[in-house]
């Protein structure tokens, strides 16, 4: 049941809330599969990460740039026996931005 019909509209968004929400980045799809991912799958390398989600190295290194730069995930380059793994981490704000976007699926479902 949609809010609206049971009588409790939300207070409408101020200008300033509006902008603001405007003003953060948005995450794709395939942003928050890798997102997922790195959850999921933290010890996994980034070939075998890129595989998992169906990305070709280039396109894999092009979104994994992206969400260092957004500070989403930290990457760092772990030793092993038989020689060094490329891993990435979740940030805080990539934790965040997981949590935000599961709420977001939550809140549209259940208006539908």
């Amino acid at each position: 049941m949609l809010l609206e019909e049971a009588g409790e509209a939300p207070e409408p968004y101020t200008d300033e809330q509006v902008l603001h929400r405007l003003s953060e980045p948005t995450l794709g799809p395939t942003s928050l599969a890798f997102l997922t991912d790195v959850r999921d799958y933290p010890e996994s390398g980034v070939a075998a990460r890129y595989k998992r989600l169906g990305l070709s190295a280039r396109q894999g290194q092009k979104l994994k740039n992206k969400l260092v730069q957004q500070e989403l995930i930290d990457e760092r380059d772990e030793h092993t026996q038989t020689g060094r793994l490329k891993v990435v981490r979740l940030t805080e704000q990539g934790r965040g931005a997981l949590s935000e976007s599961r709420l977001k699926h939550v809140r549209l479902t259940y208006s539908l």
